[in-house]
């Protein structure tokens, strides 16, 4: 490929980046500074000791941490705690449960972001209307909360057609929120020394006990830090940096410190300190224009918990929910039903509790902050084993994650006031995600009691001693079920075999993509009985006759596969719960995996099979 076509196409990258990747943290002007700022008096050193904690917070944590290092650890280019997880568990094949505790609080503490990011960045925007007349008050919650149900509701149309706006939006929100804090800037450029580390100590020192109270704020212009590296599989490393750099990181420093020349001269504008930058003749302009970037802040986080739960399912930390398919052509675009409702109910929610952004903003902060360390922890494992890293390189770890702490500090506070919110998000998500894994166990070791390929089945095949009829017969296994020992019992009363039989298991890998020569594995058990394993990577879909339609077309088989008549045999389990004690599952726990169970999205749906051309098989068990 020509040098001028790289160039083309990482341009067309970083800009496509702008509209997906930085909606979160490129909306946190609009109440970062003024959360920051909210219970200090407005002296020029605290103005300049804030803004010195916003610059160095932003160049330590986003463009050292994550841009520089964190970046390094990508699982064959994917990003997240699931990414992670998996290259960890690749390294440790038995990682125990603290591995499984960490990706289910990373995942709970994404859910609970996911819920509070739509509400706090969109009354944020919408906040902007008091400024520009106090008779439009009374209105900004019914305002928000429309922009909050047509939002979700969108979301069963896909973001392929209207993402292509999302870009240009988020370049002229930068563009726009730069040159407005430039202005100010112009008016008092002593506002620039505050890149001096000397004003983050100097506030330190002086404020003391009200400095950790600050850092809760400060935090806030991080939020969306973490999305750089979850969504680095869609646009690759290099064009999130460019964008980052060149867009990003500009636009917000001349912002903030904007906002903070703002204060030192009109310290009357600390209740909107950032829509204090814009002129009366461009407020509406501003609000309408911060409106459409919180919206797409808010799309981002949304499709980012449809993602991760996509992945989780696919690895059968959840049960199996419905997935729409909202594009042909863009994988990662799925709309998740189920999930969309509890997060338009929550976020709802939380716009009718708190009822202003600055009340939200005590919500807000402690789940990202937690995601954060638990980031800093898992890169570092990764570093010491994957890495091979010196004491003197795995010593960054350590100093990483004293600052981080030291932002926890900030916002523990926050936890009486609201800050719960996503930790009790997380709780719950980590007690379903635990009692699924747990009944997910107990449920394999029910079905592995008798074993289907035992050797008086295979010798009966081998020597022709049962009665076949013609044709080719599929059964799918499910994960808890991957030997197929359900389908024994069926197969030894209805003496229902065919000539040819294959037990098709679906295996997903701890990686993101597996590659075609890798995808299918055939094992030959018997005369007429195969086993067909198909590997898929966590962030793949599945989709099983298409699949088999790839290898009817791209594989030497050892069997003959009529796609056209063939018949998918599939599963229905049912559970009776009984008062037993069970290892590691509580009754409440097994009436909570059977409900789950239950409710649990069918084979036939999940695989994408035929209806006129599938079979469901029923089997009974006690838990």
């Amino acid at each position: 490929m020509e040098p001028s076509s790289d160039r083309k196409r990482l341009l067309t990258l970083s800009f496509s980046a702008l509209g997906i990747v930085f909606g979160d943290v490129g909306t946190s002007p609009l109440y970062a500074f003024g959360q920051a700022v909210g219970h200090l008096s407005l002296t020029t050193d605290n103005i300049y000791g804030i803004l010195s904690l916003i610059f160095w917070s932003l160049i330590i944590i986003i463009c050292f941490k994550y841009l520089f290092i964190v970046f390094r650890a990508d699982n064959d280019g994917e990003g997240g705690v699931i990414a992670l997880s998996g290259i960890i568990k690749q390294k440790i094949k038995n990682s125990g449960i603290w591995l499984l505790f960490a990706t289910i609080f990373g995942v709970g503490l994404i859910i609970g972001d996911g819920i509070l990011t739509p509400a706090i960045s969109i009354l944020s925007a919408v906040e902007g209307l008091k400024p520009l007349s106090e008779n439009f008050e009374p209105y900004i919650i019914p305002i928000t909360l429309f922009i909050l149900v047509v939002l979700f509701w969108m979301q069963k149309i896909g973001t392929g057609k209207i993402g292509i706006i999302f870009a240009p939006v988020l370049l002229i929100w930068f563009i726009t929120i730069g040159i407005l804090g430039a202005i100010q800037i112009i008016q008092n450029p002593n506002v620039l020394m505050s890149v001096n580390p000397y004003h983050l100590i100097h506030f330190c020192i002086e404020q003391k006990a009200m400095a950790i109270l600050t850092l809760g704020g400060v935090f806030l212009v991080m939020t969306g830090g973490e999305a750089l590296y979850a969504d680095l599989g869609h646009f690759g490393k290099t064009p999130i940096r460019v964008a980052w750099f060149c867009v990003v990181l500009p636009g917000l420093l001349l912002c903030y410190f904007g906002q903070g020349a703002l204060l030192l001269t009109h310290p009357e504008a600390v209740a909107y300190p950032f829509y204090g930058l814009s002129p009366r003749w461009f407020l509406p302009f501003m609000i309408i224009l911060a409106t459409l970037a919180t919206i797409i802040a808010s799309q981002a986080i949304i499709s980012a918990v449809f993602s991760i739960l996509k992945q989780t399912s696919s690895l059968n930390l959840i049960p199996r929910l419905k997935i729409v398919y909202t594009s042909t052509s863009e994988k990662g675009q799925v709309y998740l039903p189920f999930i969309n409702l509890i997060l338009l109910l929550g976020t709802c929610t939380l716009v009718l509790t708190f009822k202003s952004s600055s009340n939200l903003a005590t919500a807000f902060g402690i789940a990202v902050n937690l995601d954060m360390i638990l980031t800093t922890i898992l890169v570092s494992i990764i570093a010491y084993l994957c890495w091979n890293w010196n004491f003197s390189k795995l010593i960054i770890f350590p100093a990483i994650l004293i600052i981080e702490l030291a932002f926890l500090a900030g916002n523990v506070p926050k936890i009486m006031d609201g800050g719960w919110v996503p930790l009790v998000v997380a709780f719950f998500v980590i007690v379903i995600m635990y009692t699924w894994y747990c009944g997910f166990e107990k449920l394999q070791d029910l079905k592995h009691r008798d074993a289907l390929f035992d050797q008086y089945i295979l010798d009966e095949l081998n020597q022709n001693k049962i009665s076949r009829q013609p044709g080719t017969i599929l059964f799918i296994t499910d994960p808890y079920d991957y030997k197929g020992e359900s389908l024994l019992h069926h197969l030894r009363i209805n003496r229902m075999i065919y000539e040819t039989m294959i037990f098709l298991s679906i295996k997903v890998e701890n990686k993101p993509f597996v590659l075609f020569e890798d995808r299918f594995e055939i094992i030959k058990k018997a005369n007429g009985l195969y086993l067909l394993n198909i590997h898929y990577g966590f962030a793949e879909n599945v989709n099983l006759p298409f699949a088999l339609e790839a290898m009817l077309k791209n594989a030497n088989l050892p069997f003959v596969l009529d796609r056209k008549n063939l018949i998918y045999f599939i599963e229905i389990v049912s559970l009776e719960v009984t008062n037993e004690k069970t290892k590691k599952l509580w009754y409440w726990q097994k009436l909570l995996f059977s409900f789950m169970l239950r409710n649990a999205v069918f084979d036939i749906h999940f695989y994408r099979l035929p209806f006129n051309k599938t079979v469901a098989i029923g089997n009974y068990y006690h838990l």
